[in-house]
Order: structure tokens, then C-alpha cells, then sequence
């Protein structure tokens, strides 16, 4: 098992030699989620395990750490942790996603050598949460979203429209 992290790896090569690979990569790194997270930056620890299984290559991967999120309710920055596991089958083509086993997740390989920093960021991107907010009782805002707000425990009464009609109703009738 190897302590660094290399810059790139051989998909195939990797798989066939059943390669280990651990060690800590800076999320300053991660160009395309610079607009998503906020400095400092921090690092992620990353173990990759590639093989090959019924002839297909795959890797088998793990990311722990946390990232400076900001909280799209009240502005305030916050940290998000991360303890995500993947499995990602390479494939050459679209044609051989049916062929996956059904834990893996598709990784088109278009090239002999591949980036680490790619790869763990595409797996960083697909867990982000799509509007990050902290949770309702830790927000500054003390606006609740409406599915964490208390119901409210009887309806408020309606004044009815056709009221007005009933009297009138009523007036012509005594006449």
C-alpha cells in the first residue's frame, strides 16, 4: 500500500495488478468545486482499491473528511463531513453499463492514464448536497422550511362566502 497519492493511474493496469493506493489529497485540488466550497479548503483522505472481477475491471474507494459548506438559509459557513463509499466498474463504452454488477457505478474510461483528482472529484460532486443548508435547529435564520415546521394542530375556520346568500335567502322568504 502506497502512502502517496500518484497524480495519475492506469485504469487497467491498476485493476490487473490489484493496486492499494491511500493517502490525503487537498480540496484546493478540486478546481471545479471551488464555487461550492469555502477556504479553508481543507483535505480528504482517499483509499482506492482496484481489481477485476468476471473479467471487468473496478475500484473500490472511500472518502472521509470535511468540507466548508456555506448554508444557503441564513449565509453562515459550516462544515459538512464526508464518510462516502463507492464502487465504480471501468467501461469503454456505453454499451457495457448492463454488464456491471449491480453495486457498481459506471466510469467511462476514454484514455490509457486517468487523473486521481478526477475521479475523486466527479464522487465529491455526485454527494454535495444540491442546496447545502444546515440543520433547521443550527441555522442563524430561525426560518424553519416548511417540511420541518410544526403543523399546526387545528385548521383556522373559513368565514364562508355563500353566508352572505343564506340571509339574503332567508329575508325573502320571511317576506
Amino acid at each position: 500500500m502506497s502512502n502517496r497519492l500518484p497524480i495519475h493511474f492506469n485504469p487497467e493496469h491498476a485493476s490487473a495488478c490489484g493496486l492499494t493506493l491511500s493517502g490525503e489529497m487537498s480540496l484546493e485540488k478540486l478546481s471545479r468545486l471551488h464555487d461550492r466550497l469555502v477556504a479553508p479548503f481543507g483535505k480528504i483522505h482517499v483509499e482506492l482499491a482496484f481489481g477485476k472481477q468476471r473479467k471487468r475491471a473496478f475500484v473500490n474507494g472511500i472518502l472521509v473528511g470535511q468540507m466548508h459548506l456555506v448554508c444557503q438559509r441564513c449565509l453562515d459557513e459550516f462544515e459538512q463531513p464526508i464518510n462516502h463509499k463507492f464502487r465504480l466498474g471501468f467501461i469503454t463504452s456505453e454499451g457495457e453499463i448492463p454488464s456491471l454488477l449491480p453495486d457498481e457505478e459506471p466510469l467511462l474510461v476514454t484514455e490509457d492514464d486517468m487523473r486521481i483528482e478526477a475521479l475523486v472529484e466527479e464522487e465529491i460532486e455526485l454527494i454535495l448536497p444540491m442546496v447545502a443548508t444546515h440543520s433547521a435547529k443550527d441555522c442563524s435564520t430561525g426560518i424553519m422550511p416548511a417540511s420541518e415546521a410544526a403543523a399546526p394542530d387545528e385548521e383556522p375556520k373559513r368565514k364562508n362566502p355563500f353566508l352572505v346568500l343564506e340571509s339574503i335567502k332567508s329575508k325573502q322568504i320571511k317576506e
